[in-house]
This record gives C-alpha cells, sequence and structure tokens, in this order.
C-alpha cells in the first residue's frame, strides 16, 4: 500500500498525556484496549496527510513475574472518524510495535509507534494509543496486571512533503541464517529544502521449532540475531544515480525464543545539501539474519487494519 501527499500546512499537536493505567492480560491478542489521555481530533482534507508519534510509554508488569511468565504486548496508533465510525475496510487505520516482556531479567518495555495517516476523505478524525497484553499463562484462574505508566502521548504533526508504505500483504518472507535481502522498495520525491527523514520499522519474529507462522526453527539455536538499516539512492528526474548510496547504521536485534518478535526501527537523515541536484530517491531496507533460527518478516495488515512493516519519508521546508 502507498499514500502520498503535497504541499501541507506545517502543525503541530500532542494528546494530554496518560494518567497511570492498569488494565488485564488476556489469553490472546484480539482485544485492545485504550490508553486513557492519549486522544487526539483534528480535520484533515483527503489526501492529507499526518505524522502522527508515540512518547513517553512505558509499560511494565504490576504482579510479580517468574521466569518463563513471557507477557506479549502490541500498542497500537488507531483513528477512526470523530463520530466514533470506523474507517473504510480499504483503508489503511493504523500502525503497532510489538514484542514480549521477558521476565525475570526484563521488567518493562518502552515501545514507539510512528505512522504516517492519509485522510481517506475531508473529515474530523480521532487517532489514539491502544494496548492488547497477552500470554497463554492466563489460564485456570490466574490474571495478571499490566500498567502504562503517566505520561504516554500521541502526537501529530505536518511536513512540506511525505510520504508512507507498507510492506504488502503476501510479501512477507522468512530469511534464513546468513543470508539478508531487502524490502520495501520507494521511490520518494522530496518537496521542500529542508532535511529529508527516512524510516522503516519492520516487525520481526525468530521462527522457534514448531511454530505456527514460520517453518525452519530448531532447538539448535534459542532466536535470533538480526541486523537492519536503511539505503537510500538519489536519482536524477530521468532515473539516473545521482550522487553516492546513503546507509543507516545497522541496527542490533536479539530475539530469543521467549521474546518471540520485536519491532526494528531504524530512521536515516538526509540534509538538503546531500541531494540538492536530485529529484527522486530510492529507499529500501535490508534485513540481515546474522545468527540463529529462520526470520520471518510480517506483512500487510492485522487486526484493525494496522500495518505490520512500514515506512514513510518526511522532508521539511
Amino acid at each position: 500500500m502507498i499514500v502520498t501527499s503535497g504541499l501541507e500546512v506545517a502543525a503541530a499537536t500532542a494528546s494530554t498525556g496518560s494518567p497511570a493505567f492498569r488494565y488485564e492480560v488476556d489469553p490472546n491478542a484480539y482485544t485492545y484496549k485504550n490508553i486513557p489521555g492519549t486522544e487526539i481530533t483534528f480535520g484533515s482534507a483527503a489526501g492529507e496527510s499526518s505524522y502522527l508519534r508515540s512518547t513517553g510509554i512505558v509499560a511494565s508488569s504490576v504482579d510479580t513475574l517468574e521466569s518463563g511468565d513471557n507477557i506479549g504486548n502490541t500498542f497500537a496508533i488507531i483513528c477512526q472518524y470523530s463520530d466514533g465510525t470506523a474507517l473504510p475496510g480499504s483503508v489503511e487505520a493504523g500502525a503497532y510495535w510489538a514484542t514480549n516482556i521477558v521476565p525475570p531479567s526484563e521488567v518493562s518495555i518502552t515501545p514507539a509507534i510512528r505512522w504516517v495517516f492519509t485522510a481517506p476523505t475531508t473529515a474530523t478524525y480521532t487517532c489514539r494509543l491502544s494496548v492488547t497484553s497477552y500470554s497463554t499463562i492466563i489460564r485456570n484462574g490466574r490474571t495478571v496486571t499490566m500498567q502504562v505508566a503517566a505520561g504516554a502521548q500521541l502526537n501529530r504533526s505536518q511536513y512540506a512533503g511525505s510520504a508512507g508504505w507498507t510492506l504488502s500483504e503476501g510479501q512477507g518472507t522468512i530469511i534464513q541464517r546468513g543470508s539478508d535481502t531487502s524490502v520495501m522498495s520507494f521511490t520518494y520525491e522530496p518537496r521542500g529544502s529542508g532535511r529529508t527523514t527516512i524510516v522503516q520499522d519492520a516487525a520481526l519474529s525468530t521462527c522457534k521449532p514448531l511454530s505456527s507462522i514460520c517453518d525452519g526453527g530448531t532447538s539448535a539455536y534459542t532466536g535470533t540475531k538480526a541486523e537492519t538499516w536503511i539505503e537510500a539512492q538519489p536519482l536524477t528526474a530521468g532515473g539516473e544515480p545521482c550522487g553516492p548510496l546513503i546507509k543507516s547504521a545497522p541496527n542490533t536485534w536479539s530475539i530469543s525464543t521467549a521474546k518471540h518478535h520485536q519491532t526494528a526501527m531504524n530512521s536515516l537523515y538526509i540534509d538538503h545539501a546531500q541531494i540538492v541536484e536530485c529529484e527522486k530517491i530510492v529507499i529500501t531496507m535490508r534485513i540481515r539474519n546474522v545468527d540463529g533460527n529462520p526470520l520471518y518478516v510480517h506483512a500487510g495488515w492485522a487486526i484493525n487494519n494496522m500495518a505490520a512493516t512500514h515506512g514513510f519519508a518526511l522532508t521539511a521546508y
């Protein structure tokens, strides 16, 4: 899926911020709770883009967890019409960040979700932060309470130029040990004379033995070590290389069998002086399975039309 927008009026707003919010862990991942105080409501013209990002999320278990009490967590930005009506089924309505808390060595997580929303129609919209926490330990009457600390916010801003894209359904891939691949290639045309920010965030899972989502995992490994980075090639209007390939520094991820999945976040910043003679930038995300079990790259939308592996570019005025 690809969304783009033209020149936009600069704007920046933020939610009031959440109070401390407690909620119960569920046996499955399908029940989302809205985090109070994180709602933002704004009017938007059809095709207009908004950069939405979370700040200040810190989540932990209120109850003591022992080794093996792994809690899955998915935090999301979800948008709808301000009257509570869901967006059309063909419209991307949000994005998510996900991983497990693995006790006792890990007692909290600090999620961060970032995404570009493009209004399907001229209307007023409400977007908010939501969360679902889940685990197979919720059975036989056991309960676990989680808490999002006070201060979580959803922020909205707009840029001279922006574009967003998502790894489409059916384009998910499995990367074998020692291999690497490219995903989410997109051609961006910067609009504005400021710095361009490029983001590529991948939803990754290690393929544990007998995994229900991907094959090839064996007990010889206890997870996957991975690297991710962004590559950007400036181009002329005619599609010829315009300057050298620009790369972000690799980020490293250790996704244990217990951690299971991880949103791998990547950013690249390009100053206008680096591309002043260039009309376009071809953007690609690179993912390497350094060691361990196969690595699965999620694609498409999760429940509520939320993007899994997704990216965007923003150019300042």
